[in-house]
């Protein structure tokens, strides 16, 4: 039997027996850290082993405090330059009226969309002038897409960035889509006061030892 984790706490269990595999779907199961033998059933043996990477709450801290709570910066010198990558995502809601105008670049401050992309990519390599406890990763590249979905009204800004250091970069993919898609606002203020900013999320991270990529 393996247990696997998934999103929302829920597992998906195979059981072997006499060469037959069953698949069950167990919802919201405790998690479980140690190795479990369950004894036969109906004269068949099944030898289980429950694992799990979520960590315990013991193991569970923040990273940018010490022991009397006081902020600090993560210490990163004993550690080896690493391929580091990571994508960010943020939806900008700008409505009929704005939409239509930047689609057309009809926006009077200009090009919309080229203008919001430089800006993320401004914004990632000044990622630790805005963000306090942020290294300074020397960044070999940042690539920003931004497209426009007709059905939502929506600008879909993503950004991809590239560094070989010894921390990741995901902050720099989130505050470039973060700053693209106010840019984005600033544009168009003018026409709509109902634009909204929503969904700025990390899609995936590698490089490190917590790779992470977004599933839903």
């Amino acid at each position: 039997m393996h247990f696997v984790y998934t999103h929302g706490f829920d597992w998906w269990i195979s059981i072997e027996i006499q060469n037959k595999s069953m698949f069950h779907f167990i919802p919201s199961a405790k998690v479980c850290h140690s190795t479990i033998l369950v004894p036969s059933i109906n004269q068949n043996r099944i030898a289980v082993r429950a694992f799990c990477t979520i960590k315990s709450d013991s193991e569970i801290a923040l990273t940018h405090t010490n022991q009397e709570g006081k902020m600090k910066m993560v210490d990163i010198g004993s550690k080896s330059p690493s391929i580091r990558i990571a994508e960010a995502e943020a939806r900008v809601h700008l409505g009929p009226v704005a939409f239509e105008l930047v689609k057309q670049n009809k926006i009077k401050k200009g090009d919309v969309l080229s203008l919001a992309n430089f800006a993320g990519i401004m914004a990632a390599k000044r990622t630790p002038d805005l963000i306090p406890l942020c290294h300074n990763v020397q960044i070999d590249h940042v690539n920003l897409n931004l497209t426009l979905n007709s059905t939502t009204q929506e600008v879909i800004i993503k950004s991809h960035v590239k560094a070989c250091d010894k921390t990741g970069v995901e902050m720099e993919a989130l505050t470039s889509v973060s700053i693209a898609a106010l840019t984005v606002y600033d544009m168009c203020k003018a026409v709509s006061k109902d634009i909204t900013i929503k969904s700025v999320r990390l899609l995936l991270k590698s490089g490190g030892k917590n790779d992470y990529t977004r599933t839903c």
